[in-house]
């Protein structure tokens, strides 16, 4: 069980990368066809996540950030190296 100061290190963590995304959707990625939404399924897991960490103590939200992360942070690297769906961070 985690304890109650990592539980809401990582509900901020969560909460921060939904915001980040919401902020970068709105700036630029809501014209884009495929990054845009996939940027709003990344705000709203975020939360959700977040939500069930809060709730449930139970080993499947920890899990669930990790690999919320995980993927976070593998789509960002795909897209400072070779782009990620016709879109490349420069």
């Amino acid at each position: 069980m985690m304890g109650i100061v990592l539980r809401g290190m990582v509900v901020l963590s969560l909460l921060g990368s939904a915001a980040v995304h919401l902020l970068e959707w709105n700036a630029w990625a809501r014209d884009t066809e495929v990054i845009g939404p996939l940027f709003l399924v990344n705000v709203v897991a975020g939360i959700v996540i977040a939500a069930a960490i809060i709730v449930w103590p139970h080993w499947l939200p920890p899990l669930a950030a990790i690999g919320f992360g995980a993927a976070t942070l593998g789509a960002y690297v795909l897209s400072l190296t070779v782009g990620l769906f016709d879109v490349a961070n420069q």
